[in-house]
């Protein structure tokens, strides 16, 4: 598969809003540090969510625990174990709608 011409992470993000802002929450986020570094935070609830980069001409997704207060009082470990398989679902859900969307069949 490949990535349609002219895709970047503000249309990406764009399309997830207009599409899935009913039930997801949806941030283009940068480093503090390094302005160049960008990413796209999608998050269902607290302990689930999603992190997309566009690297290499390709959309990664990664998992992670978006709420801070959900890191610190139940622990990356401990939430992890319990919602390993609702960020798997979801994450699955929005690589499936990102095919759908971006790339070219």
């Amino acid at each position: 598969m490949k990535l349609k011409q002219g895709v970047t992470l503000a249309s990406v993000q764009e399309k997830l809003k207009k599409e899935l802002s009913s039930h997801i929450n949806v941030q283009l986020r940068s480093n503090p540090i390094n302005k160049n570094v960008k990413w796209i935070e999608a998050n269902k609830d607290s302990f689930v969510g999603v992190r997309i980069f566009l690297k290499d001409n390709e959309l990664r997704l990664g998992t992670h625990i978006p709420g801070f207060f959900a890191r610190m009082f139940f622990g990356g470990i401990i939430s992890g174990i319990f919602h390993s398989g609702s960020r798997r679902d979801f994450k699955q859900k929005i690589d499936d709608f990102l095919v759908s969307e971006f790339y070219d069949q």
